[in-house]
Order: structure tokens, then C-alpha cells, then sequence
């Protein structure tokens, strides 16, 4: 089975998706409107279900801006997908800027598991690929992270939990900070959530 992972607004690219990749399941990224019936991207999921009956269409309803809340929840679809066994595609056209970021970002952590992440130009509905760049890190780096996550500030006590020397781990914080993982107060940043989803 294809299963096609689109944002989406007024449906046209995501129609145009559709139709060139042929899936057997639509998975929409969106958010939850505050009035269902003056929705657009509602109206537009609605119209999908009427012209494609045979297609299984599901909604996920994300964030709107928390960059990391949208990566984290398309990755568990990508996850659930990929465990059913389907060729997963990613469309990122419509919707919210930040929602068609948290797909990509996605695609570039989960890129092992999906076919590829489009774009379709609007004049002509030819489907673009984009680069899947890479978000991985090192274990250490990740571990380092994941203890910001968590509140723990101290480099002593990162020290002891990755049983790395006090040089590389001041070393990779020098690098975790110039690369915009964490801040100079260490604080994890919102690329820094991200790399840990990996």
C-alpha cells in the first residue's frame, strides 16, 4: 500500500498529489479550527472525502507554530505507516508555512522510511522533490540534549551520565551551541527538540 502525508488548505496541490502518486491512504496534517464550518482546510478534507470514496482519508490535527510538536507527531505517523508496511510519500505544498517545515523536518529525520517529500508548483502541479538533508547527530550530542530537555544545566552531571571526558563534552556543547542546538544559557532550542526525536 502508498500512503501520501500531506498539510493542507484549499486541496488543490494535495488534489494534485492525489492524482499523481495514486495512494491508497491520505494522511492530512492539520490543526483543529476554532469554527469546523468556516474552516477552509475542513471544507477542502471534505471535498477530498466526496471526489476520492475509495481512498482512506484520516486527519491528524497538530500545532499551528510549535515546530517541534509537528515534527514529533508526523514522525509517529511515519512510524505507524512504515510498521504497516507502506511506501510512505510526503506532500508539503499547502497549510501553514510551519506545519509543510514540521513534515520536511520530518522526512529528513525519518528519511530511511520514506520514498520522498514533494512540493507542487502551483502554475504548472509539477511535483518538486526536496533534499532530505540529515539531522543526525552523535549519540553523546543527543544524550547532551536530551538531559537539557529534561532541566539538567549541569555539565557535571552530563559528564557522568555519557562517561565522556570533561573536554569532549565541553567540546560538543561548543559545537551543539555554533550549530544552534542550545543556546549559551544551555537551553535547548527548538532544532535541538527536533535532533532528538531521531
Amino acid at each position: 500500500m502508498k500512503t501520501l502525508i500531506s498539510t493542507i488548505y484549499e486541496g488543490e496541490a494535495t488534489n494534485a498529489a492525489i492524482i499523481k502518486f495514486s495512494p491508497d491512504k491520505v494522511v492530512i496534517i492539520t490543526s483543529k479550527p476554532k469554527d469546523e464550518k468556516k474552516s477552509t482546510s475542513r471544507k477542502s478534507i471534505n471535498d477530498l472525502k466526496n471526489r476520492y470514496k475509495t481512498i482512506k482519508i484520516e486527519v491528524v490535527d497538530t500545532s499551528v507554530y510549535e515546530i517541534p510538536k509537528i515534527v514529533y507527531d508526523v514522525c509517529k505517523v511515519i512510524d505507524g505507516e512504515n510498521r504497516l508496511g507502506n511506501e510512505i510519500l510526503l506532500h508539503i505544498s499547502e497549510g501553514r508555512k510551519t506545519q509543510s517545515l514540521g513534515v520536511l523536518f520530518a522526512g529528513f529525520i525519518k528519511k530511511d522510511k520514506i520514498k520522498g517529500v514533494y512540493y507542487f508548483v502551483q502554475e504548472t502541479n509539477k511535483a518538486l522533490p526536496m533534499p532530505l538533508l540529515d539531522f543526525k547527530i552523535s549519540p553523546t550530542k543527543v544524550i547532551i540534549l536530551k538531559e537539557l530537555a529534561n532541566g539538567n544545566t549541569k555539565v557535571s552531571s552530563i559528564i557522568k551520565k555519557t562517561k565522556k571526558s570533561k573536554a569532549m563534552i565541553y567540546a560538543h556543547i561548543t559545537e551543539l551551541r555554533k550549530e544552534g542546538y542550545m543556546t549559551e544559557n544551555m537551553e535547548i532550542t527548538d532544532a535541538g527538540m527536533i535532533c532528538i526525536l531521531q
